[in-house]
């Protein structure tokens, strides 16, 4: 305490020291405030920005890039400059990510926790904004006897519905399929054996090309490619009823 005490004695009686603390204060609020910023600044930063910076800070240019990756160059523009719009598929968009992290050496797995924050996958496949599918909240519901009775026999109404539609669901619904090999942006090479299971009574195409099946429901088929770069591997299983289920795998083809 005593030495405290004279510590501001001193600052206070003389000027020259008062000036230099009040200095080193203000130094101290201004770095505070710039820690805060850039830690908002990487709270806020997007999939393409993050990109961006990895590419940028191991000096390889897009160009370069895309010659490495045998991604378009107007797709990798597409991504850092965040059109998710003007890309491919989701499944593509999340390829693209995998190849950033591996050709430039870093960890891809936090961007596609920002991908899968930022947009959702739409049921043609494509990306869809998140911010312009909220839900819209109401408020204002005053609750009587007339509305709690109403809600319980709609929600009687809507179990019984459910459960006709889900069991006409089991019955309709079309053939099981499981890709065995390849797995999901697995590199292959020129020639590709596909392995699967499904139902034993189904006929399956693989990129349009029959395969045969055997009795348990496991198929094999060769697929060839003739150039490199990402690719995709076009599954079908028809059975009898005419109800399909098609699957779509791809994968990176380097000879």
């Amino acid at each position: 305490m005593v030495v405290e005490s004279a510590i501001w004695f001193n600052l206070v009686s003389n000027p020259v020291h008062r000036l230099a603390w009040q200095i080193k204060q203000r130094e101290i609020v201004n770095h505070n405030q710039m820690t805060n910023h850039n830690h908002d600044h990487v709270l806020t930063q997007t999939v393409g920005d993050l990109l961006q910076k990895e590419r940028q800070l191991k000096q390889m240019s897009l160009e370069k890039l895309a010659e490495v990756t045998h991604i378009k160059l107007e797709h990798l523009e597409n991504l850092e400059a965040n059109r998710f719009g003007m890309l491919p598929a989701a499944v593509f968009v999340r390829g693209y990510i995998k190849l950033y992290g591996q050709i430039l050496r870093f960890d891809y797995q936090p961007l596609l926790g920002v991908l899968r924050r930022d947009f959702k996958e739409g049921a043609k496949g494509q990306l869809i904004s998140r911010q312009f599918s909220r839900p819209i909240i109401r408020s204002g519901w005053q609750i009587t006897s007339r509305l709690v009775t109403g809600a319980g026999m709609a929600s009687f109404v809507l179990v019984i519905v459910g459960y006709v539609l889900f069991r006409w669901y089991q019955i309709l619904q079309p053939p099981h399929v499981d890709i065995l090999f390849p797995a999901e942006n697995q590199v292959v090479s020129a020639q590709v054996m596909v392995e699967g299971q499904t139902q034993s009574d189904v006929i399956v195409t693989i990129n349009e090309t029959p395969v045969n099946l055997q009795a348990t429901g496991y198929f094999t088929g060769q697929v060839t490619y003739v150039t490199e770069g990402l690719a995709l591997i076009k599954i079908e299983a028809k059975d009898a009823r005419g109800k399909t289920t098609t699957l779509e795998r791809p994968v990176y083809v380097k000879f």
